[in-house]
């Protein structure tokens, strides 16, 4: 949950307080910024790690169907926070192998205490781990910022530019092979705006998904709202 304007206005001039506020209001941003603060080179995009366990239940499903001929699938939960993604995709792919990526250590280290399954493993970055290619990856909710959604600016460059969003997602299509699922939506950009994004096309979209009623193109510009959802993509190679 984002703090209100006005109590961040404040925060800014008290030394002292942001901290002690930000670790009441929320441990895992706390945690993320002395992470930031002891100089990681991570590249955080959205840093509020609110989530819920099966928040996208028809999502979910239908990628479990499309993984369903896949023998030990290798899934990537990108932006897992404390592993509810993760979990809620156990739940359908019992024999799949799934990666949480996070940049938050507190998060994650709740979701290795709450997830001992021998198949799944959380590792602190901000990038699929190298040399590992994907059957699916989802990136759900992690494109997007609680300034963008709150104070709704005509440019994102301030708060999250589309540069930054971009190099992410080259990353993750790197690691997804061809043919490959990727989950994209609850966010502040469109795949179809990324480069390269124009090699997936779309599965199905799905109602537990919101509009992107507040979204940014390529020159960090805001765009007008339309009925877009995203949803689950194809790679098509």
């Amino acid at each position: 949950m984002r703090l209100p304007a006005a109590l961040r206005s404040i925060l800014k001039r008290v030394p002292g307080l942001r901290a002690l506020v930000r670790w009441w209001h929320d441990p895992d941003l706390w945690a993320l910024d002395r992470s930031l603060a002891r100089g990681t080179s991570l590249g955080v995009l959205q840093p509020y790690t609110t989530t819920s366990e099966d928040r996208y239940p028809a999502l979910f499903d239908r990628l479990a169907a499309e993984l369903a001929g896949r023998d030990a699938p290798r899934v990537l939960s990108f932006g897992c926070s404390g592993g509810e993604e993760v979990r809620a995709l156990r739940r359908r792919l019992p024999d799949a192998w799934i990666v949480g990526v996070d940049v938050n250590p507190r998060a994650l280290a709740r979701a290795r205490r709450r997830d001992r399954h021998p198949r799944s493993s959380y590792l602190v970055g901000d990038r699929p781990p190298p040399g590992q290619p994907f059957d699916a990856v989802l990136a759900l909710a992690v494109f997007r910022h609680g300034a963008l959604r709150g104070d709704k600016p005509d440019g994102s460059a301030g708060v999250l530019p589309f540069a930054r969003v971009a190099k992410a997602f080259a990353s993750l299509d790197a690691a997804l092979r061809p043919g490959g699922a990727l989950a994209w939506g609850n966010a502040h950009f469109r795949l179809a705006d990324m480069p390269g994004g124009g090699r997936y096309t779309l599965i199905e979209t799905t109602a537990d998904l919101d509009p992107f009623e507040v979204a940014y193109g390529p020159d960090d510009r805001r765009l007008p709202p339309s009925g877009e959802r995203g949803g689950l993509y194809r790679k098509l190679g």
